[in-house]
């Protein structure tokens, strides 16, 4: 990892711990807040990311279903390549469609203690405007030539605020999070996720 980045993480992770009102910022789970010590870690993904960040994915948060996170695993560098799984099979689809390579890609979650299937979105706003300099500092350290935020609900959530911040940066938006199968009563296939409808500057 990153040196950089791998010191903001720990100064995060530590930020976690001593969060006094963290169950502003945290989901619960089954009727318990997710462990405010949680840290998932994610940021550099493709094996050309060391000559430049051509896309940086941002998401909402990791699906940890209540779990503890793992210590240092980072999902989606784990599966970027696996086809077979609907996330990274529609982001690659994003960066060829956006004309960006995807082995120069980078991915992050906005909440870094993670939550479950389905996330809430106070709580992604609230985690957001806590940790905000925080979330700046690591897209300018992964210094991404585009950024594709995922889902109208996070956009309305962070993109007012990052392009503030990043003027210069082209920003591209998803209706979807790319897991999603069906929504609004449509079924969501690879080609409805892609359409110009639907992923849009």
């Amino acid at each position: 990892m990153n040196n950089s980045l791998n010191n903001l993480f720990e100064q995060w992770k530590q930020a976690h711990s001593e969060e006094v009102d963290f169950e502003n910022t945290t989901r619960k789970y089954k009727g318990k807040y997710v462990n405010r010590g949680n840290f998932c870690i994610d940021g550099f993904v493709g094996a050309e990311c060391k000559k430049g960040v051509s896309i940086l994915f941002i998401m909402k948060e990791s699906n940890l279903q209540g779990y503890d996170a793992k210590k240092d695993y980072f999902w989606f560098a784990e599966v970027y390549h696996d086809n077979r799984k609907k996330i990274p099979r529609r982001l690659r689809k994003c960066a060829e469609k956006l004309g960006c390579e995807y082995e120069k890609c980078a991915y992050m979650n906005i909440n870094k203690r993670g939550g479950i299937n389905n996330a809430d979105n106070s709580v992604i706003k609230n985690y957001f405007n806590y940790y905000k300099s925080e979330i700046i500092e690591e897209i300018r350290i992964l210094n991404p030539e585009v950024i594709l935020i995922a889902s109208e609900e996070l956009k309305k959530i962070a993109y007012s605020d990052l392009k503030k911040e990043f003027p210069e940066k082209k920003f591209y938006f998803t209706r979807y999070h790319p897991s999603v199968v069906k929504r609004d009563g449509y079924h969501i296939t690879d080609d409805y996720f892609l359409s110009d409808e639907n992923l849009k500057e």
